[in-house]
């Protein structure tokens, strides 16, 4: 079987490297994913976590990621820059990165 395992781990505080770990496969599935965001917009992958669970994976190349936001742990009342108005979910091309996932196998 060709596992896919790929694993993200964002940084856990200020001046933290983010991590993205995979085997070989989960590489090339990532890259030719950011291939095709890049030239079409919007790229979706299925990767497997190492205790064999199946995610997906959107990405979206965006004209302004200015005004884009996201959440922040334990964030009681967001406390955000006035341009930070738009969720991920929000963003031009999430729509169409969403659907391409719907038609992939796992």
């Amino acid at each position: 079987m060709t596992a896919h395992f790929l694993h993200l781990a964002s940084p856990g505080r200020d001046g933290a490297a983010a991590v993205i770990a995979g085997d070989h496969h989960a590489l090339l599935r990532l890259r030719t994913a950011i291939d095709t965001a890049l030239t079409s917009g919007a790229g979706a992958a299925q990767f497997y976590s190492s205790d064999g669970e199946s995610y997906g994976m959107v990405l979206m190349r965006e004209p302004d990621m200015g005004s884009a936001c996201t959440a922040y742990r334990n964030e009681a009342a967001p406390q955000r820059s006035l341009r930070e108005t738009r969720r991920l979910d929000q963003l031009e091309q999430f729509t169409l990165a969403s659907c391409m996932l719907l038609h992939l196998e796992p």
